[in-house]
C-alpha cells in the first residue's frame, strides 16, 4: 500500500497569484472613488470612499455638500447618514442628515437602482429642511455617479 507525504508543501500557481493581485489593485481603485450626487436644482454632495453595501446590508456613509453651481464649497456642510441595499431589488437606499450652516439643517432619503454605470444614473431624493424662519419638503431628480475623490475644505 502506498503512502501519501502530508507533508509536502503546497503550491499555488502563478496565474492564480496574478488573478487574486489584479482584483485586489482593480477592487482598492474603485472603492477609492467618492460618490457624487448632483442634483437637478444644482446642489451636489459627494459620500467619500464609498462602497456599495452587500446585498440586504447597511454601511455608515459621510461626506461634503456644495450646493454652488459654480463649484464654490459651503465651509462645514457636511453630510452624515446610512446607505443600504434592498434585498428584494437591485437599488441602494441613502438616508442622510447635512447641516452645519446656522438655521440649515435637511433629512432625506435618496433611492437609486444598481449598477450604477460609469456615466452615472438618475435617481430620486425626498425629504425636508428647516431654515430659519422657513420650513419645509422637497423632492428632486439627482444622477449618482463615481467621482474622483473630492477635497474637504477647511
Amino acid at each position: 500500500m502506498e503512502q501519501k507525504n502530508s507533508n509536502r508543501p503546497v503550491r499555488c500557481g502563478g496565474t492564480l497569484l496574478l488573478a487574486l493581485a489584479f482584483i485586489g489593485v482593480t477592487s482598492g481603485a474603485v472603492h477609492a472613488l467618492d460618490l457624487c450626487i448632483d442634483s437637478s436644482t444644482g446642489g451636489k454632495w459627494a459620500l467619500k470612499n464609498f462602497r456599495i453595501p452587500g446585498n440586504n446590508k447597511c454601511a455608515p456613509v459621510q461626506g461634503i455638500e456644495n450646493d454652488q453651481p459654480t463649484g464654490g464649497l459651503r465651509t462645514g456642510f457636511i453630510v452624515s447618514g446610512t446607505a443600504c441595499t434592498n434585498p428584494d431589488v437591485p437599488r441602494l437606499i441613502v438616508q442622510y442628515t447635512s447641516g452645519g450652516t446656522i438655521g440649515y439643517l435637511e433629512v432625506g432619503v435618496c433611492r437609486v437602482d444598481l449598477p450604477i454605470p460609469p456615466e452615472g444614473k438618475i435617481g430620486v431624493c425626498d425629504g425636508a429642511y428647516v431654515s430659519a424662519p422657513n420650513s419645509g419638503g422637497f423632492e428632486d431628480v439627482v444622477t449618482f455617479r463615481y467621482c474622483s475623490p473630492v477635497h474637504v475644505p477647511l
